[in-house]
C-alpha cells in the first residue's frame, strides 16, 4: 500500500472541517430538490433531468409481455471509436458555443480505487512503475471545454458573487452527510469576477476541465477534477 495512502475516517474528518471553515455548516435544513435515479440515467445527460429515467427505462410504457425481464444496465464506459474529437469519440454532445456537456455520470470511477488514482496525480514518481491508470474518457477531457452540471457549494464570496466554489454531484455534500469522494465534485476557480450564486438547484458550470491532484487541508488526498470557470448559470 502506498506510503501516502490515509486511513478513510480520518480522510472524511479532515474533508468535513475544511467545508466548515468556509461556512458550509450554515447551510438550512430545506428540502432537496428531487431526482432521477443515478442508475437509470444515460451518459451524457444531466443525473437529475427529471424525464431521464421514463426515458431509460421505459417508465410509463405498458408492458405488451407478461413474463418481460428487467433492462441490463449500461456499461460503465461508452462504447469508444476512432476520433480526435473526444465528444466523437465517447459519444457525447457539444453545446452551441462547442463545450461538451457532461453531467457527473460522466465522470463516474466506481469500482476504481479512487484515492490511488487521486494518489498517483499528487505523486507520480510513487507509481511510475505501476499499471494503474486513470480511464481514457477522463484522461481525453484534460484541457477541453466542458459544460459539467451539479449543485454549488459557495468556497469564497466577493460581495454578492462567487469566485470560488465546490461543483457536486448532490447535495449529501453539503447539508446531509459526509465528505464527497474524489469523482462526485470539481473545484471551480471562475475567471473575472465570479459566477451569482443558486442554491439547491442544478447549475450548468462551463470552463476548461483539468484533471489535477487536490489535496484537503491536512493534507489527504480528496479530489481530481478542477475547472477553470468561464461561467455559470442556473439549469432551466
Amino acid at each position: 500500500m502506498a506510503r501516502h495512502r490515509s486511513d478513510s475516517l480520518a480522510r472524511a474528518a479532515a474533508m468535513m472541517a475544511a467545508l466548515a471553515t468556509f461556512g458550509v455548516a450554515g447551510c438550512d435544513r430545506a428540502e432537496p430538490p428531487k431526482f432521477a435515479n443515478v442508475s437509470d440515467v444515460e451518459k451524457g445527460r444531466p443525473f437529475f433531468d427529471p424525464t431521464a429515467a421514463a426515458e431509460s427505462t421505459g417508465a410509463g410504457t405498458p408492458d405488451s409481455s407478461a413474463g418481460a425481464t428487467a433492462k441490463a444496465p449500461a456499461s460503465k464506459e461508452p462504447v469508444e471509436v476512432e476520433s480526435d474529437d473526444p465528444a466523437v469519440r465517447f459519444g457525447w454532445t457539444r453545446d452551441k458555443d462547442g463545450y461538451i456537456e457532461l453531467g457527473f455520470m460522466d465522470l463516474t470511477l466506481e469500482g476504481l480505487d479512487q484515492e490511488l488514482l487521486v494518489e498517483k496525480l499528487i505523486y507520480p514518481e510513487d507509481y511510475a512503475d505501476t499499471d494503474l491508470e486513470w480511464p481514457p474518457r477522463i484522461r481525453a477531457l484534460d484541457g477541453e471545454k466542458v459544460a459539467l452540471t451539479g449543485y454549488m457549494i459557495a468556497m469564497r464570496w466577493e460581495g454578492t458573487t462567487v469566485p470560488h466554489f465546490m461543483l457536486v454531484r448532490d447535495l449529501m455534500s453539503c447539508c446531509f452527510g459526509g465528505a464527497p469522494l474524489p469523482h462526485e465534485w470539481a473545484d471551480v476557480q471562475m475567471k473575472g469576477k465570479g459566477a451569482g450564486y443558486w442554491s439547491y438547484v442544478p447549475v450548468i458550470t462551463r470552463g476548461i476541465f483539468r484533471l489535477q491532484g487536490i489535496t484537503d487541508e491536512a493534507g489527504y488526498p480528496s479530489g481530481a477534477y478542477t475547472i477553470e470557470g468561464h461561467d455559470a448559470r442556473r439549469e432551466l
